[in-house]
């Protein structure tokens, strides 16, 4: 699995890269869902949030803690800005749901479910220590920080008696259900301001069927 999470990672980063080399790439329409990168970044979302905010920490940290996964978060966190920065989107305030169109509590509960249903234990059974959520500026649950300042308060320094702050780390989340909605309002409305240039709905992307794009006029 680290081999597979750290490809993942550089495979994102390699991605993003083209995409702010050759911007016509924004307008591709794979003729199959499951061919398109908006497929690709829901299930990397996806994949985060049950591996490290679905899991236990203390019950399974080899995993939740593994570097390969912590780099695979920070490389999605840093393609989706890259990505929206240079679709020069305005990214609206995180909604009251989650891109599934569900309530992010109840997103929660589906995740922890679906690894109890393996046999493992998730974070809603044993989380005495919630994750840092990775996101870089990820606002707290309850918060609207949304300028330089409210984001600010978020950080931790960087070193004692530190004036530098580590955009990277979120520790207002004080239970698990809290950094993962974190984590999810952080990401969302990246991956929907993608969605606008991709020829495909969310509700499409999100289908287990492979939807096909069909352009206008075809």
């Amino acid at each position: 699995m680290d081999d597979r999470l750290r490809e993942m990672a550089l495979e994102l980063l390699e991605l993003t890269e083209n995409h702010e080399a050759h911007p016509i790439l924004y307008y591709s329409h794979p003729p199959r869902v499951e061919q398109s990168i908006l497929r690709m970044l829901l299930t990397i979302q996806h994949l985060i949030g049950l591996l490290r905010y679905g899991l236990s920490p203390e019950r399974h940290a080899d995993l939740v803690h593994n570097p390969q996964l912590l780099l695979l978060e920070q490389s999605f966190s840093h393609s989706l800005r890259r990505l929206s920065i240079s679709l020069h989107t305005s990214l609206t305030e995180p909604p009251g749901k989650t891109l599934g169109q569900e309530d992010h509590h109840e997103a929660f509960a589906r995740i922890c479910g679906e690894l109890e249903q393996l046999g493992l234990v998730s974070s809603r059974q044993l989380d005495e220590h919630p994750v840092s959520v990775l996101a870089q500026g990820a606002p707290s649950v309850g918060s609207a920080a949304t300028d330089r300042d409210d984001a600010a308060a978020n950080m931790v320094p960087i070193g004692q008696n530190s004036t530098t702050y580590d955009p990277a780390f979120d520790q207002n989340s004080g239970t698990a259900s809290e950094a993962y909605i974190a984590f999810r309002v952080a990401t969302d409305r990246h991956i929907a301001a993608y969605a606008v240039t991709s020829g495909y709905t969310i509700a499409e992307a999100l289908r287990n069927d492979e939807a096909a794009w069909v352009g206008s006029g075809q």
